[in-house]
């Protein structure tokens, strides 16, 4: 039960550390949790859903981002609405596609995770853990959050390190996300 938090939790963790307040995370976590049920429940496939719960999780982080990042919006007004958003929003979709508000319907026992969700949460924490504190572009999320006048000089463009800390892709790219 505590998986889906884990990970938000885990893009809390990157989103602070770069400097980017987002207490948009329940509306992260409403959003990817109705798309991966939903889609889940279309295909048939807990793994099917459970990569739509995080692209879903990681298109809402997009619009939040250009909103604090680009348009220097704050963060709490932003978040707070998305969340907003998102409450009202989710049950409006539930109800056109499975005419009800309160879940969607489940699935069959066969097609549902047992303990997998738990053993990724738990292999992405040491992974993130070993990233932020061992490689440099770790460090430079760090430094985004605490010192971001110390990436200018290096070279390193603060705003990529930011976007990429809110999506949860800079890991994939460590060392070429220069300017």
């Amino acid at each position: 039960m505590a998986t889906p938090i884990i990970f938000a939790a885990l893009g809390g963790l990157l989103s602070e550390r770069s400097g980017v307040i987002n207490i948009a995370l329940e509306g992260h976590m409403l959003l990817g949790a109705f798309a991966g049920a939903s889609v889940a429940l279309v295909s048939q496939s807990a793994w099917l859903g459970w990569i739509s719960a995080g692209l879903a999780g990681m298109i809402l982080a997009a619009v939040y981002s250009y909103f604090v990042i680009e348009l220097e919006s704050e963060p709490v007004v932003a978040g707070t609405a998305i969340n907003l958003l998102m409450i009202g929003g989710i049950p409006l979709a539930s109800k056109r596609l499975f005419d009800t508000t309160g879940a969607t319907p489940s699935l069959l026992a066969e097609v549902r995770f047992s303990y997998e969700p738990i053993l990724m949460a738990l292999m992405v924490a040491l992974l993130i853990h070993f990233w932020l504190s061992q490689t440099s572009s770790g460090l430079w999320v760090s430094f985004a959050g605490r010192r971001p006048e110390a990436l200018a000089p290096q070279g390193i463009s603060l705003r990529r390190v930011r976007w990429g800390s809110v999506l949860l892709w800079y890991s994939r790219c460590l060392g070429r996300c220069h300017p």
